[in-house]
């Protein structure tokens, strides 16, 4: 099974997010067609022969390992922790957002290739420097004759989940995972101040070890375990840090 065809995890999520939390399919599906009015080159253009690649997410951990990150010719941000990481004098070369309406989510910064999901609201692009955004379909945001045939970039239910993919499908296959803890760490789910309104957080245990996570975040360290599991001839993990997706790695 290619990356792009990750179907088989593709989980029926939307039953553990609040009602506020989701977003309409018809709203993605205008959002896509605006999108791609917009004459963004594709995320496949940027296929290169560099292997070794750093993937940052936002969880508490990530402190402890900034200068290992530092370390690194290349680095994806996933998501919001692309502002971080700007703090800390670290310049990612990518930044891959799946957040559809969150316009606000990352500020621009010189150097940084955007990789945009097509299903995002106008203002995330609006946001973002033309010249360096890049376009992607997730898959299942809308329905594949939406897209005249493009790929869409399958994987998991986080941002994370889907760089991951997009990671290996441009080239990349020795991943290192920072921030990817998938529970909260000293009572915190990310290393930085995320809004309001998350989801509940409750408690699991793992072959005696107890973890405070929630919906999205179980979710997130299961379906990493799965991804890792499916497609171990094509990408080798390095999980940093002692959270739950660290303990969980097949």
């Amino acid at each position: 099974m290619r990356l792009e065809e990750l179907t088989g995890h593709q989980v029926a999520f939307a039953p553990l997010l609040d009602a506020a939390q989701t977003i309409d399919h018809s709203v993605k599906i205008e959002s896509t067609r605006a999108s791609r009015k917009r004459g963004l080159p594709s995320f496949l253009d940027l296929k290169q022969d560099h292997k070794r690649l750093a993937l940052a997410s936002g969880g508490g951990s990530i402190r402890r390992f900034l200068e290992e990150l530092r370390g690194f010719d290349r680095v994806m941000a996933c998501g919001s922790v692309h502002d971080y990481l700007i703090e800390q004098d670290i310049v990612p070369e990518y930044c891959v957002i799946l957040d559809s309406g969150n316009a606000g989510l990352v500020r621009p910064y010189h150097g940084v290739k955007y990789l945009v999901a097509a299903s995002c609201d106008a203002a995330v692009f609006d946001s973002l420097p033309r010249a360096r955004t890049w376009l992607w379909h997730s898959f299942g945001d809308v329905p594949a004759d939406e897209l005249n045939g493009e790929p869409a970039v399958g994987g998991g239910c986080t941002v994370t989940l889907r760089a991951l993919a997009i990671a290996v499908i441009i080239g990349y296959s020795d991943l290192h995972f920072f921030g990817l803890d998938s529970c909260y760490m000293d009572g915190a789910e990310h290393a930085y101040p995320h809004g309001e309104g998350r989801p509940t957080p409750f408690v699991v245990d793992y072959n005696g070890r107890k973890f405070t996570v929630n919906a999205p975040l179980l979710k997130q360290a299961q379906e990493f375990r799965a991804i890792c599991q499916d497609h171990r001839d094509e990408f080798t993990p390095t999980v940093y840090g002692d959270g739950l997706v660290a303990a969980m790695r097949p």
